[in-house]
């Protein structure tokens, strides 16, 4: 299976693992532009803006 990736525009955030995954609210905040959940292993990266 593998790992899915969420793009996003904001650094701290929160992942609750959505309808499917559902799991405890969890915060984070990404460090080199990404964060991993500790629950559903879904992958956030950081969206960086078009200058």
């Amino acid at each position: 299976m593998s790992q899915q990736v969420v793009y996003i525009n904001k650094e701290r955030f929160y992942c609750d693992g959505g309808d499917e995954l559902g799991h405890p609210r969890v915060y984070y905040t990404m460090v080199n532009g990404e964060a991993v959940c500790g629950y559903c292993n879904i992958k956030y990266v950081l969206e960086k803006d078009d200058e």
